[in-house]
């Protein structure tokens, strides 16, 4: 019987993903714990770390406002990711500044060193299109099917968290440098660090392999006659470097108690990108010993030139 079970799932998975999907389960607390330990990824551009205030940024608040980084990835030589993105941008447009999504590409000209890491350190990504909702599983799930996203992000948008962020940032000489404030209304202990996504929207030039076309998996979807692949296909929310260290750079201990501020200034080269549709994304996050134990605290994001004051 259980393998009888086994394959009825195993069927059903294979006629919604380009490797494998999961069923949708009965929604589950998100594992909140605080888990501690581990190292993490290497690489980033230059910057400094200290405490200080920027242009616009006011002192560390008591409370932050909870939000939640969904790192999706895809790649363009997936048919289901289009659907994938739709979902995703959904819960961004009903979520504003709540949810913010970050997309890792694979197996395509868009794919950088960011996913490398990811599917290094957190368990390998073995379905397309799948994500990550604040590194947390849910119903025993860290890289979860689309399906799973809101739910998730649902239950953690619930949660206090114990830091928020603040951005700055400026464009000189067609260099990008970003300041991030880290802020902490609670004392933390761990591998805890800072990690700085640049994303952009709008990104065309890859076309976008589509199995929704000719309406045989979805009627009703707004893919259907778009073509497949979608030439000219834009693609949202694509994260184009780290300017950290893929899995972000340490928070001194001294930091990260009540009252407490960390910021770190870094750069990189806006070549290749277009300016007016960058988008920076800072997040705390812990590294842990194995894919469950990392996790991200709280995320920020802003837009080139905007500063993001405490929120």
């Amino acid at each position: 019987m259980k393998n009888l079970f086994a394959l009825i799932i195993a069927f059903s998975v294979a006629a919604v993903s380009c490797t494998k999907e999961y069923t949708n389960p009965t929604p589950t607390a998100v594992d909140n714990t605080n888990n501690t330990g581990g190292t993490g990824g290497t690489g980033g551009t230059g910057g400094t770390g200290g405490t200080g205030g920027g242009t616009g940024v006011s002192p560390v608040p008591a409370t932050f406002s909870q939000k939640v980084l969904l790192e999706e990835f895809t790649g363009t030589w997936c048919g289901y990711c289009p659907d994938g993105a739709l979902i995703l941008e959904d819960l961004i447009d009903h979520n504003p500044g709540k949810i913010i999504g970050a997309s890792v590409h694979e197996g395509d000209p868009l794919q950088v060193s960011v996913f490398n890491a990811l599917d290094g350190a957190l368990g390998g990504v073995t379905s397309f299109p799948s994500g990550m909702v604040n590194r947390q599983s849910y119903s025993g799930q860290l890289m979860m099917d689309r399906n799973y996203w809101e739910g998730a992000a649902n239950i953690l948008l619930t949660q206090t968290p114990p830091c928020g962020l603040a951005i700055s940032s400026y464009v000189q000489s067609g260099n990008l440098y970003v300041t991030a404030h880290c802020g902490f209304n609670t004392t933390l202990s761990g591998d805890y660090r800072v990690t700085i996504y640049l994303t952009e929207n709008s990104v065309t030039g890859f076309p976008q392999s589509n199995y929704y076309n000719d309406g045989s998996l979805d009627p009703n979807s707004p893919l259907v006659g778009l073509g497949d692949p979608i030439v000219g296909y834009a693609h949202n929310t694509v994260v184009r470097t780290s300017l950290t260290a893929e899995l972000g750079d340490a928070i001194p201990a001294a930091k990260m108690v009540p009252g407490g501020e960390y910021v770190i200034t870094k750069s990189a080269s806006t070549t290749g990108y277009n300016v007016n549709n960058l988008s920076i994304v800072a997040f705390i996050n812990l590294v842990g010993t194995d894919p469950l134990s990392h996790k991200i605290l709280n995320v920020q994001e802003a837009k080139v030139y905007q500063v993001k004051n405490w929120d």
